[in-house]
């Protein structure tokens, strides 16, 4: 099959081999360039200042369909679309309360995920002490976060649970040092990792130093661990995984069968657009994959639900306050 289409990616700063965000996305348009025969390319932007250039640089190549990746190319998404009505666009991690007649928000339920993942930290923990890392405080990032905060504390009221927003996404020594303070300060004995590169600079710390990790958006036991050469990877429970590519690709699916309507597509537990991945440590009791199995079970069917507001907010432990941590110039 060759459709003829020509698609475009821009990343949000990240590059595409950064083990989460932008590699998935990313593998959703190589894939579909090798089902549909479309040309597919992508840009990097070098600055915040950059991405409205790399939007239009596909806009003057004719591109038929433009991806942006990220809740901070929102509003130079919208306005590129209003600008360009003939051109198709769609963004990952955004949704809108208003159609812009040829743009698609692609929304997940980063909660539920989180909350799996803070389930399963809770399930695990011996110190009775959990944390997370994450990058911005986004709206998908606090989904992530508060949804991991009300999981572990449904799976272990007990539980401390420490949480920090690091201020950028490439960060990844910014996220190590961080990692290192949680389990200093607080005994931490897993650790969630819910900022692109950063938390993976966080969560690959951790592991080193035999704490219990996981991952976020791609099952990271395939990138930042190396499909198990890292030798900490044992230290990896499992990844909170978001289907960034399967959005993707349905976007481009949608282009080429002509059925590209406005709006949002919501990937959420019950049509599998997040999930918690395989487990990969032994640490994981069976006892404990059971009780997470079935927290997934329930909150799939809608019997529990995150407590997460749609903004990211906490509806549920609102006392459980995360730090800000700046990131060194």
């Amino acid at each position: 099959m060759n459709s003829g289409l020509k698609v475009g990616l821009v990343t949000d700063g990240g590059k595409i081999t950064d083990g989460t965000f932008n590699q998935i996305a990313y593998e959703g348009g190589v894939q579909a360039a090798k089902d549909f025969g479309l040309q597919f390319d992508y840009r990097v932007p070098e600055s915040t200042d950059a991405i409205e250039h790399n939007i239009q640089s596909f806009i003057d190549s004719d591109y038929d369909l433009i991806v942006t990746v990220g809740f901070l190319m929102t509003d130079v998404t919208k306005e590129m679309a209003l600008r360009n009505p003939d051109i198709k666009f769609a963004i990952v991690d955004v949704t809108f309360e208003e159609t812009v007649g040829n743009l698609i928000g692609l929304g997940f339920a980063e909660d539920q995920a989180g909350f799996l993942a803070g389930a399963l930290a809770g399930q695990v923990s011996e110190n009775k002490s959990v944390a997370v890392v994450g990058g911005l405080s986004i709206p998908p990032v606090k989904r992530f976060v508060h949804g991991f905060v009300n999981g572990a504390k449904r799976s272990c009221p007990d539980c401390a649970v420490n949480c920090s927003y690091v201020m950028s996404f490439g960060a990844p020594a910014t996220g190590a040092e961080e990692a290192r303070s949680l389990i200093a300060l607080h005994g931490a004995d897993v650790l969630f990792g819910a900022g692109g590169a950063t938390g993976s600079g966080g969560i690959l710390e951790a592991a080193g130093q035999g704490i219990g990790v996981i991952g976020v958006d791609m099952d990271e036991y395939h990138t930042t661990f190396k499909g198990g050469a890292e030798p900490s990877s044992i230290n990896l429970l499992a990844s909170a995984t978001k289907r960034i590519d399967v959005a993707v690709y349905k976007a481009i699916q949608k282009a080429i069968d002509e059925n590209f309507e406005p709006g949002n597509l919501i990937f959420d537990l019950p049509n599998d657009g997040v999930s918690l991945s395989g487990f990969h440590s032994t640490r994981v009791s069976h006892e404990a994959r059971s009780a997470v199995a079935s927290m997934q079970s329930e909150m799939a069917a809608g019997f529990i639900a995150t407590g997460v507001e749609a903004n990211g907010d906490n509806g549920a432990h609102p006392d459980v306050v995360c730090k800000e941590v700046a990131v060194p110039e």
